[in-house]
């Protein structure tokens, strides 16, 4: 899949095995831990898992992105989608190194959330947020998403396409304008 989703710092492409070892060391972070679903230090892991994610992406049901910096191409973060189906998406696994600047995963996020709301046309996604994870439980609502029910270690939440357009007017200064990915 040859997707490249391009912000005015950082832009998204599909994940690779040669990611592996990025990927372990962002969800490895003791700073993520407890917002995570555990991660084992093995690499040779992580690439099992990127091939078999490489062979289920083909699919069109699931894709999982890292964000890379503009300025040198380095794996700043990540992000996933997965249950596509015609009209909706459950994504997560939303992960970034801590020292990224400021407005890094609003730029990710908008840049995901355009790509299958406006881009693909989708018009619901549903996702998961960890209890204590405080920084993301005071995010999601400012984008339109709502609580739609909750379990003993996590919040789980909705958003709709017209919930999305609505709020994202706010954050439109965050990306460089690409006419092909900002439909107006």
């Amino acid at each position: 899949m040859d997707i490249k989703l391009i912000g005015s710092s950082i832009y998204l492409r599909p994940v690779t095995v040669a990611d592996a070892a990025a990927i372990v060391r962002l969800r490895t972070d003791p700073r993520c831990d407890g917002f995570l679903k555990p991660t084992l230090p093995d690499v040779g892991l992580q690439e099992l898992w990127i091939e078999n994610h490489l062979k289920r992406a083909t699919t069109g049901r699931e894709i999982y992105f890292v964000a890379c910096s503009l300025k040198d191409d380095h794996v700043t973060g990540a992000i996933r989608a997965d249950d596509i189906t015609e009209t909706e998406f459950h994504w997560g696994s939303w992960v970034a190194k801590r020292d990224e600047p400021s407005g890094w995963g609003l730029e990710c996020f908008l840049l995901f959330m355009d790509y299958f709301f406006l881009r693909r046309g989708l018009q619901r996604c549903h996702f998961e947020v960890r209890k204590g994870n405080d920084g993301s439980i005071r995010f999601h609502p400012k984008t339109g998403a709502e609580v739609s029910g909750e379990n003993e270690i996590e919040f789980l939440y909705t958003n709709t396409r017209q919930d999305y357009r609505r709020c994202r007017t706010r954050y439109l200064n965050v990306l460089a304008p690409n006419p092909e990915f900002w439909p107006g």
